[in-house]
């Protein structure tokens, strides 16, 4: 291959990567600020719920609370709270089975376990086991 031709893919290859690289600072950049507002917007709605708790709080300290102020403060703040959801989703630490070992003896598990196949050697010596009268089992 002609050195210039491989010179010019070389640099059609970095022209590639490098415009892929700043696609992904540009994603990465509109994902920062889109959290930022969402940080913002969540914040705002927290400082306004607090607030609306510390006014319903005044109005009945006050002694003449009005049932008409206290109604709309309770649905702004009912409005407030569903607006600002929590994010935190508990991790799942334990599957469906750990519900029956807490429940349930070791004993009473080992008996849930399917009974592993028997060799040829096994089924063998449990036929002659059962065939032998009592009095020689016990040796």
């Amino acid at each position: 291959m002609h050195a210039v031709s491989e010179d010019d893919e070389y640099h059609t290859w970095k022209r590639w990567h490098r415009y892929l690289d700043k696609q992904e600072e540009r994603q990465r950049k509109k994902k920062a600020l889109k959290f930022i507002a969402h940080a913002e917007d969540l914040a705002y709605i927290f400082v306004e719920e607090m607030r609306t708790r510390d006014w319903i709080r005044w109005e009945a300290e006050q002694g003449l609370p009005s049932e008409d102020n206290i109604g709309i403060a309770n649905d702004h703040l009912y409005l407030l709270a569903h607006n600002r959801l929590d994010p935190y989703f508990p991790a799942h630490k334990h599957n469906l089975a750990w519900y029956l070992k807490k429940s349930r003896s070791l004993g009473c598990i080992r008996e849930l376990c399917p009974v592993p196949a028997l060799g040829d050697d096994e089924r063998d010596w449990l036929e002659q086991l059962e065939h032998t009268p009592a009095s020689a089992n016990e040796v």
